[in-house]
């Protein structure tokens, strides 16, 4: 922030609000149904297609992702901080 500031650059942020859930999942994942859910779909289990908060992959999933999308759009990892 320092070197925008020195240099009278534009700083610009960026809240992606969901970003967890817009990961591909790498593995097979089912989980069943919370409970309170209306509907008879208790004794069921679904696969899940996207990440979910919660989910111990989610982070890095997340991680993954939005690094292969800077990578293809020409951006470098720092060095100092990846």
């Amino acid at each position: 922030m320092v070197v925008a500031v020195e240099r009278d650059w534009e700083i610009e942020h960026v809240d992606v609000v969901g970003a967890y859930l817009n990961s591909e999942l790498e593995e097979t994942i089912y989980m069943k149904i919370p409970e309170g859910v209306d509907g008879d779909v208790q004794n069921y289990v679904f696969r899940l297609n996207k990440s979910l908060y919660g989910l111990k992959q989610a982070g890095k999933n997340w991680y993954d992702f939005l690094s292969n999308v800077m990578d293809n759009l020409g951006f470098m990892k720092c060095v100092s901080d990846p």
